[in-house]
């Protein structure tokens, strides 16, 4: 658990000590099996119980950072800061549901300085799809605020996570993603709703570009980075390709090649992903809490301004922010077991979709909705638990007639 405290100069983290995580290889072939169903896949799992984890620390949980600092210092004396919050302000309806049962007015008696709140953080690749309405999320993250504990809660839905979607476009099940495509905010905020029972107070989307221009506000970040990229695009299948775009060593990023650099899958794994992208997390902290970016807080304002919509007014936004001065928080960041399947590898259609495990489900949420008093403790609250899953993938996001499992 890593602990992170908010001073009037600054962020400080400490890091505890992870056990080290074996990588997968990356030319390992796939064992496709045929399970028709739940029970079949339950003892194709017992044989085979290494699981593919998503290790991600989203790139936007640093916008978020940087963004309440710059509010909390600067909200008062910058105009642009105002002018950034009006802008983005993009309210939702208040009331809600979860499962088809209403929740009421989320929102109404909160106080974010003193009660815990829950924020949806979305990430979508261009901001001109999301105009023509073809925009998936490439990021979602969900955390919970709780002042009186201290305490933040974080957690990343994989994008191909297959679930119930109930928009006015479209009722059914796919990837989580597409949620966003068919709904827009709401109808992603609903799908996560659905999906993780727990009900989410505000939601903050931003498009990638505001982060690479966030990055060259502040000057560029150093990296040494560790091998030499070929490729400027993530899904790249030969990253050997073509003349070497960033070379191998210690260098200044610019923003356009820090997102390259975080982003890029085929050059390793998943797992190294997720440490490179932590890695471009730490580095953009620590450049905006150095006292000589405070000058070019106005720079970052202004590449936020029309990439980034929330339906957090102002004032809820800087109460946000001087909470999070007066507190110290610990930071808990929950990974959801999971497991892969393919609708139909033979044919036209195929696609492959990810299943998340039905106990890991219910512990994330369970520490979620306790984080906002929705839950009351139990045996898996007591000190020295540890979770573990047994495999079993939840019928929220398993398909009842059956499917192809892809067990790695």
């Amino acid at each position: 658990m890593d602990k992170v405290k908010v001073y009037s100069k600054g962020i400080v983290i400490v890091r505890n000590k992870k056990d080290n995580v074996n990588s997968r290889k990356s030319n390992r072939k796939r064992r496709t099996q045929r399970t028709p169903s739940r029970d079949e896949y339950r003892q194709n799992f017992s044989q085979d119980k290494r699981k593919k984890k998503l290790i991600l620390k989203s790139i936007l949980a640093a916008v978020l950072v940087i963004l309440i600092i710059a509010l909390s210092y600067f909200s008062l004396v910058l105009a642009g800061a105002q002018n950034l919050l009006d802008s983005a302000y993009t309210p939702r309806k208040n009331t809600t549901t979860i499962n088809g049962k209403s929740v009421g007015n989320l929102n109404e008696n909160i106080d974010p300085i003193k009660d815990p709140i829950s924020i949806l953080v979305m990430g979508i690749d261009d901001n001109s799809e999301r105009k023509l309405g073809s925009a998936r999320t490439d990021t979602m993250m969900l955390l919970t605020l709780n002042p009186k504990e201290g305490s933040i809660n974080m957690v990343t839905i994989p994008r191909d996570t297959y679930t119930s979607i109930n928009t006015k476009k479209f009722v059914g099940y796919d990837k989580i993603n597409t949620a966003y495509t068919y709904g827009g905010d709401e109808g992603a905020i609903q799908a996560v709703q659905d999906l993780t029972n727990v009900p989410i107070n505000y939601y903050l989307t931003i498009d990638f570009q505001a982060f690479e221009d966030i990055i060259d506000a502040l000057g560029g970040i150093k990296v040494n980075v560790p091998m030499n990229i070929h490729s400027e695009y993530a899904s790249e299948e030969d990253p050997n390709a073509g003349e070497i775009l960033i070379h191998k060593g210690e260098q200044t990023l610019n923003g356009k090649n820090a997102l390259i650099f975080a982003r890029i899958r085929k050059i390793d794994n998943d797992i190294e992903r997720g440490k490179r992208q932590q890695l471009v997390v730490q580095k953009v902290i620590e450049k905006a809490t150095e006292v000589g970016s405070i000058t070019k807080y106005n720079k970052v304002l202004t590449a936020l301004k029309g990439h980034m919509w929330t339906d957090m007014k102002s004032d809820t936004m800087l109460s946000v922010a001087q909470s999070a001065l007066k507190t110290s928080y610990s930071i808990h960041s929950y990974v959801f077991d999971w497991s892969s399947f393919t609708s139909d590898p033979n044919g036209a259609g195929s696609a492959s979709y990810v299943s998340l495990n039905a106990d890991s489900l219910s512990y994330v949420s369970h520490k979620f909705r306790l984080a906002l008093g929705l839950d009351s403790k139990d045996e898996r609250d007591a000190e020295g638990y540890t979770f573990k899953t047994d495999g079993i993938p939840s019928t929220k996001t398993y398909p009842s007639y059956g499917a192809y499992s892809d067990n790695n």
